[in-house]
This record gives structure tokens, sequence and C-alpha cells, in this order.
């Protein structure tokens, strides 16, 4: 891994020539406007809005403290309910949210041949890996367990490989941001080879203990 791959701390499929065009325009017309020639056309403005959709192979080494792994939210449009005065509230629906539901929202590392960078995937994409939904794990967890450690079933998807889905948005391309929200993954044929030899070898294990 070269030094500006670890810089840039992108995996090189997400890296693409389309991704680095936009940027390089991007810094063009910000150059531009400094120097006086007035604001980018609408349409080269409207280009940095669109959101890019690339594919990349790595392994998950982390699991990011600090950020969380689930939030509560609103049924309507599933974004964070915030808590006032004792009482759950959406402030998208200007509407109480007492019937939310918690949901996933895991923050990981991951990395490829390249680099290493940060991936967030929800709901789905988060139990798909996990294996366990989010209100099973909740429920599960011994009583007086700090909600707001990482469960040891959740880090147990460190090593796992997969292919993400990610998009790829302006604040990525523009602003430089190194958070890439994957909206579909699958395990590699690694990871699957892996957990069917791990299945394998308890069930093995089982009928030994039965014999």
């Amino acid at each position: 891994m070269d030094s500006s791959s670890r810089k840039r701390g992108r995996p090189k499929l997400c890296v693409t020539k389309e991704v680095l065009e936009e940027h390089r325009t991007q810094k063009r017309l910000q150059n531009a406007a400094r120097r006086g020639q007035g604001q980018p056309p609408g349409h080269l403005r409207l280009q940095f809005l669109k959101v890019l959709r690339r594919t990349c192979e790595a392994t998950i080494v982390a699991v990011m403290e600090g950020e969380g792994w689930y939030y509560n939210c609103c049924p309507r449009c599933a974004r964070k309910v915030q808590t006032t005065e004792g009482k759950y509230y959406c402030t998208f629906c200007s509407k109480e949210a007492g019937d939310f539901k918690p949901r996933f929202r895991l923050t990981v590392r991951v990395e490829d041949s390249t680099a290493q960078t940060t991936f967030t995937l929800f709901n789905k994409e988060a139990e798909q890996i996990v294996g366990i939904p989010v209100d099973k794990i909740i429920d599960e967890l011994p009583e007086g367990t700090n909600i707001a450690e990482i469960p040891p079933v959740i880090r147990n998807i460190i090593g796992k490989r997969c292919v993400f889905d990610v998009k790829i948005n302006e604040y990525n391309t523009v602003c430089g941001y190194e958070d890439y929200t994957v909206f579909r993954l699958k395990l590699s044929h690694q990871t699957e080879q892996a957990s069917t030899s791990n299945k394998d070898n308890t069930d093995n294990s089982k009928k030994q203990r039965v014999n």
C-alpha cells in the first residue's frame, strides 16, 4: 500500500476515475470562484449532488467505539428520535414517536490491499452480517450491561470479508469525508467457506459427544 493510498484512506475500487475527475473539476470551479470569475454554472453545481455507487471487497478490521451500534428510529421516516422532557419526538415528522423501534447503525473500519476506510451499515445490511436482529440483542443483554458498549456478538463480525456496495456523494468527493454508507453487501467466498467449515466442525463435535 503506497503512502498516497494510505493518506486518502479509500479502498482502490472506490477511488475510480469518475470520482477523482469530479474532485478535480470541483477544485477548478472553487479556484475560479476565488479568482472572481463568478459562480459555476447551475448544471455543474448540480452534478456534484448525485450519488455514485461503487463496489469494494474488503475485510472488517474494527467496529468503531464511541459511534454507538444502534439508535431509536421513528417508525414513519426511520430517522433518529429525540428525547424531550421524557417523551420521544421525531423532529422530521414533527410528531411524538412513542412507538419507536431500535435500528442498527454500525460504523466499521474496513481494509483491502490498498488502504483502510470507514463504512456505515444500517439495519438491513448490519443484521445480514451480524445474523441477529437488533431488538433480540438488546433483550438478551445481561442486566447492568452498559448499553453503549459494543456487544460481543457484534464484535464477531471483525475479520469477515464482504463485497460492499457503497454510496459516494459530494461529502466524499468534494469535502473529503471518509465515511461511506453501505446499501448492499454479501459475504465473500472466503467468509462463507470459513462459516461452513466452523459449522461442520461444531456439528462433528456434537456427534462425537453423543457417541
